[in-house]
């Protein structure tokens, strides 16, 4: 019971707080004045806080990411001067030209087995050499790798 009267008397506050400050009459010159001085103080001092907590906001940014430019200042310059140091000698290398031997093909299974524990056939040492060369970054033969890409796709090889 006591719950229904605290409800009742909340919602009567509120019904007359509504009817008492909903009134259409309109306003006057004066009246019209005051509002718009003080909106116009509002945004002034709305726009005053903004460029405050602005100016704070970039300071502490600033603040945070100046070690960090620093820091990568630091090792573009020690970066280039390596580079540079590195660019100011000049080392010519002369490749070196190996010429294979020729292999001789083993004919019977126990000199495959032989061939093989002793290093290979010579497909797999060309094989070992190509893909060294393709880590380093020289041209690769492209029928080579062609034939490679058909077996592997199931294709007959040419």
């Amino acid at each position: 019971m006591k719950k229904l009267s605290i409800l009742g008397v909340i919602a009567f506050a509120v019904i007359g707080f509504f009817t008492l400050t909903s009134s259409d009459e309109p306003m006057s010159e004066e009246q019209k004045q005051q509002m718009d001085q003080v909106t116009q103080m509002v945004n002034e001092k709305v726009e005053a806080f903004k460029s405050e907590k602005d100016a704070e906001c970039k300071a502490k940014a600033m603040e945070a990411a100046r070690p960090v430019a620093d820091s990568m200042i630091a090792a573009a310059a020690a970066a280039a001067s390596k580079t540079v140091k590195t660019t100011s000698k000049k080392v010519v290398t002369k490749k070196k030209v190996v010429t294979k031997p020729a292999v001789k093909k083993p004919t019977t299974p126990t000199e495959l087995k032989k061939d093989k524990m002793a290093g290979g056939n010579a497909s797999q040492k060309a094989n070992t050499e190509e893909k060294k060369d393709k880590m380093e970054g020289k041209p690769v033969d492209k029928a080579v790798t062609d034939k490679k890409k058909a077996k592997m796709q199931g294709g007959e090889v040419k």
